[in-house]
C-alpha cells in the first residue's frame, strides 16, 4: 500500500489583529492577497508573462518603492513603469546567461516583498535560499506547483520541506487555491447605513476598524456624491454635494 503523507501542521494558518488582508493586482490568477501595513525596501516580482498587474498595484501603493521583475520567457514587462528595471531571467538554484538565483540582490536589502510565480521552480530556488537570505524577505506571496508540472505528490520530502524551511523564518498567514476566474476578498461587515436629514451621518461600530479599511457604499444612485472614512469605530458619511441630506438607505 502506498501511503500518502503530508505533515499538514505545515499548513497552520496565524492571524494578525493588527494587520489586515488585502487583494492587489487582477481579480483572478495574478492578483494577490497580502498582509498590510508593512513596510519594504524592494518588490521582487519573479514571474510576469502577460500579467503586471500585482507589480503595478505594489508600486501605487508604495510611492518610493522600486521593483525588479523577473521573467526569461518574455522580452520585456507587459506595461511600462518607470520604478520597475525588467530583466530577462528565470528564477533558479544557479547563476547563467539566462538564470539568475537572486543571492545577491537579496543580500543588498532588509525589508523585501517578494512575489514569486515559477511554473514549479520554487522549490529549488527556496532550498538554495540560506537562513540570512531569508531573514531579508519580510513577506513572500508564492503559487506552489503539483506534479503536473512534472513535479512529485507533496508528500514527497523534497516538496514539503521546502515548507518546513519556510515555517522556520516566516508564518503562514494566508492559502487558497490557485482562481482561474475572478475572485472578491471580502473580509470585512455589510453595515446598513440608512437614510438622513442632515449632511453628516455617524454610526457608531460594535469593533475597531484600521482607517484604511476599503469602505463601498452600495444601492445609491448618487455614490460619488459621499466621502467617507472611520474614525475612533465611528462611520462617517458626508455628502459633498450642496445638497444637505440624502434620503435612501
Amino acid at each position: 500500500i502506498n501511503m500518502l503523507y503530508f505533515p499538514l501542521e505545515l499548513l497552520e494558518i496565524y492571524k494578525s489583529d493588527n494587520y489586515p488582508k488585502i487583494r492587489l493586482g487582477r481579480g483572478k490568477d495574478g492578483g494577490y492577497v497580502i498582509i498590510d501595513g508593512l513596510n519594504y525596501d524592494l518588490l521582487l516580482g519573479c514571474g510576469i508573462s502577460n500579467d503586471d498587474s500585482f507589480e503595478h498595484c505594489f508600486l501605487k501603493k508604495y510611492i518610493n518603492l522600486n521593483c525588479f521583475a523577473f521573467d526569461g520567457t518574455i522580452k520585456n514587462i507587459p506595461n511600462f513603469h518607470e520604478r520597475i528595471k525588467f530583466v530577462k531571467k528565470n528564477i533558479s538554484d544557479k547563476n547563467s546567461n539566462n538564470t539568475t538565483n537572486l543571492h545577491k540582490i537579496i543580500s543588498n536589502y532588509k525589508n523585501i516583498f517578494l512575489k514569486m510565480d515559477i511554473e514549479g521552480c520554487e522549490y529549488k530556488w527556496i532550498h538554495s535560499l540560506s537562513n540570512e537570505h531569508l531573514s531579508r524577505i519580510s513577506q513572500i506571496v508564492i503559487e506552489f506547483h503539483s506534479k503536473y508540472f512534472n513535479l512529485p505528490n507533496f508528500n514527497d520530502k523534497y516538496l514539503y520541506s521546502v515548507f518546513e524551511k519556510l515555517n522556520k523564518s516566516h508564518y503562514l498567514m494566508h492559502l487558497h487555491g490557485k482562481n482561474y476566474k475572478k475572485t472578491i476578498l471580502f473580509n470585512g461587515d455589510c453595515i446598513k447605513v440608512g437614510s438622513s436629514s442632515s449632511n453628516i451621518k455617524k454610526i457608531k461600530l460594535g469593533k475597531k476598524y484600521n482607517k484604511n479599511t476599503n469602505i463601498i457604499l452600495k444601492h445609491h444612485n448618487k455614490k460619488d456624491k459621499f466621502k467617507i472614512k472611520i474614525e475612533n469605530k465611528t462611520l462617517i458619511i458626508k455628502r459633498i454635494d450642496k445638497n444637505t441630506g440624502w434620503n435612501y438607505d
